[in-house]
């Protein structure tokens, strides 16, 4: 009994099959492991960044004061920020940042170390800066990624003056006319006096910049310019500040 005929459609098949001729050894453990791969990679695609969710920053460096009245130049500033993040391109943030001002002045409120004179008074001030802030960082890549803020806040200015009084005593004053009448002008301090004292609150707005460059994926070294300023400009803080960030 004759069989019968092999469809068409299926002999180009079975000949072209013939003509590779058999897999390679281990040919059939290597695709199953490729097409495994390809589907872990599409159910789970990977990330330019962990998805860290919390921040704690810290950092030193530099505040400059500004004032109507003096000259308060610039001091050491110290701060610390903790933020938590909504999106890949947003988060929020609050932090407090302390620098002071620390110098001598003369009468007529010059800087000591500016002009040839004797001091007449010393004025501390210290600034506290506690803030709220919307940070948008652009972008999410490592090793490096910079950002942009701005929100507002409350700043605490502790203001002390301390007046230097001058007096020469009787026995040394009578000793110097004698021995050299021409030193008439020597003057030893003998005490100070607090004339003035005060603490304000003031709200406030900021503006700042920043980068960070990773150093793991948890960690980063971050560079950051800030300027807070209350209603009145004349009385504005700017900060450059170096630190670390640390991601959770």
């Amino acid at each position: 009994m004759a069989l019968p005929e092999e469809p068409a459609f299926r002999r180009p098949l079975r000949g072209a099959i013939r003509r590779r001729g058999p897999l390679p050894r281990g040919g059939l453990p290597l695709l199953a492991f490729a097409a495994v791969s390809l589907l872990g990679a599409a159910a789970h695609p990977a990330e330019a960044q962990p998805r860290h969710r919390f921040r704690l920053s810290t950092g030193v460096g530099l505040q400059f004061f500004a004032d109507p009245d003096l000259r308060l130049g610039r001091g050491a500033s110290l701060g610390g920020a903790a933020a938590v993040r909504a999106s890949d391109n947003f988060s929020f943030e609050t932090g407090l940042y302390f620098g002071r001002s620390n110098r001598r002045y003369t009468a007529e409120n010059q800087p000591v170390e500016d002009v040839l004179a004797s001091p007449a008074y010393q004025f501390r001030m210290n600034r506290y800066h506690l803030d709220g802030s919307l940070v948008f960082h652009l972008g999410r890549r490592q090793p490096f990624h910079a950002w942009v803020l701005a929100g507002g806040g409350v700043v605490r200015r502790d203001a002390l003056r301390e007046d230097f009084e001058f007096s020469t005593p009787q026995s040394l004053r009578d000793g110097l006319f004698r021995n050299q009448p021409s030193a008439t002008g020597v003057r030893i301090p003998t005490a100070t006096r607090v004339t003035l004292e005060e603490t304000v609150y003031e709200p406030t707005a900021h503006l700042g910049a920043g980068f960070e460059v990773y150093i793991f994926d948890y960690l980063s070294a971050r560079a950051e310019y800030r300027i807070w300023s209350p209603r009145d400009f004349s009385r504005r803080t700017q900060q450059a500040l170096i630190g670390i960030n640390y991601y959770r």
